[in-house]
């Protein structure tokens, strides 16, 4: 009996001692802005290839709040954030009735709240997403038409468990939004220049600017001329940070450069000499060729 015993409490006590490694198998991290799947994991002794494994990811795209599983065993599951999205698959274009639109190919979270007369963060908070991705056929509530007015007006929705924050403080868009947008610009300070580049291994200007802009739901033209038609026109004196700011430099006759104001007179863009870099609007040859501004949040 004694024997019997003393193996039921060695057992228990093994048992017991094991259980803090168990629970600390899993270890996370919650992303903070100028974060990249890069630097986290330098940070944390990992490579980029074991967090991706780790946390279902398919993309180096990261949103501040993301929740990254940095040990442990993968999943095919993305991480707790803005990283997953909340996919609810219909078919058939738009329901008026409902206020519900069905995402088609080619569709963004931009080109969808301008379409219905929103802003991006409307879309997400009445959504309840947790990512700016969007597949053909995800499901999301949308102001619909009054009857004989053509406008769009609220439809009915619950509220969603996480709402995102909306602040109107710019008047147009998201003070939110624009700060996440000039952070995960600023994690390419640095980066090379490349004609025609749209992407980390390099960037053009107009490049540069479509893909910061589609990491927060946006789809913009990969050209300075085209992004120069886009939202509304603002003048110099009344800029504001995340408004697109467009250069005829080298004596050009027409756009042919195109930054984002980051605010205090500053903007963030490809340099051809420099890679991405920071300027002054007001400043030298910048100053002498800026020939305009377009608000698209």
């Amino acid at each position: 009996m004694s024997k019997r015993f003393g193996l039921t409490l060695a057992l228990m006590a093994l048992f017991i001692l094991a259980l803090p490694a168990a629970v600390l198998a899993d270890s996370y991290y919650t992303v903070q802005p100028g974060d990249s799947l890069w630097k986290i994991a330098r940070s944390h002794n990992t490579t980029v290839d074991k967090l991706k494994a780790c946390n279902g990811l398919t993309s180096d795209r990261l949103q501040i709040g993301d929740r990254l599983k940095i040990s442990g065993n993968p999943t095919s599951s993305a991480p707790t954030g803005l990283t997953g999205v909340q996919n609810q698959v219909s078919q058939g274009g738009q329901d008026s009735a409902a206020g519900v639109y069905v995402v088609s190919s080619g569709d963004s979270l931009w080109s969808i709240a301008r379409r219905h007369g929103m802003t991006v963060n409307e879309l997400i908070s009445w959504n309840g997403l947790h990512s700016d991705k969007l597949q053909p056929g995800d499901k999301l509530t949308v102001k619909k038409k009054s009857a004989g007015t053509g406008q769009p007006t609220p439809a009915p929705t619950s509220t969603p468990s996480s709402p995102v924050e909306v602040t109107t403080s710019r008047g147009i868009g998201d003070t939110n939004l624009v700060r996440d947008i000039i952070a995960t610009a600023n994690q390419y300070l640095g980066s090379r220049y490349r004609y025609g580049g749209s992407s980390p291994k390099g960037f053009d200007c107009s490049g540069f600017v479509m893909y910061v802009f589609s990491h927060h739901g946006f789809n913009l033209p990969h050209s300075s001329r085209s992004q120069a038609t886009l939202g509304s026109a603002v003048s110099k004196a009344e800029l504001q940070a995340g408004d697109l700011v467009f250069f005829k430099t080298g004596g050009s006759k027409r756009i042919n450069h195109v930054g984002i104001f980051i605010g205090e007179g500053k903007f963030i863009h490809a340099s051809t000499n420099r890679g991405i870099t920071i300027d002054t609007v007001n400043s030298g040859t910048y100053n002498q060729c800026y020939c305009g501004a377009r608000r698209v949040l």
